[in-house]
């Protein structure tokens, strides 16, 4: 009985031990970031969103992306064209401006050093 119990209690600290230290993993990591997409005609434009604004959403570099399978795959797809994101207001907005462009598009913030990446949603014009 004295065994059993010394192994569930060195079973649950080292339970204990993997989620404290999972918590000190998980809030030590990149920044999250939300990249959001509209479009006018063939006007893209969204804002970033970041936890660390300062690091990971302003000057940020967005990619406009035209899908071209089933599935978003920026290795695969079609880049047409970029902009960096600006504070405007409170916000982070880009911009790619008139591309001329129909089809599905969706707009990507590459990983960087403390943040990480996101892509919009798909959007499909014609």
């Amino acid at each position: 009985m004295r065994r059993k119990l010394s192994i569930g209690a060195a079973g649950l600290a080292a339970c204990g031990a993997f989620a404290m230290g999972g918590v000190a993993i998980a809030g030590g990591g990149p920044a999250a970031t939300a990249v959001s997409i509209k479009v006018d005609g063939s006007d893209y434009h969204g804002f970033v969103a970041s936890t660390k604004p300062n690091k990971c959403a302003d000057d940020r570099k967005i990619v406009l992306y035209k899908k071209l399978g089933a599935h978003q795959n920026p290795q695969n797809d079609e880049k047409i064209n970029t902009d960096r994101a600006e504070k405007q207001g409170d916000r982070y907005r880009w911009d790619t401006g008139n591309t001329g462009s129909n089809g599905k598009h969706y707009a990507r913030a590459k990983k960087i050093e403390g943040c990480r990446a996101d892509n919009s949603r798909t959007l499909k014009t014609e």
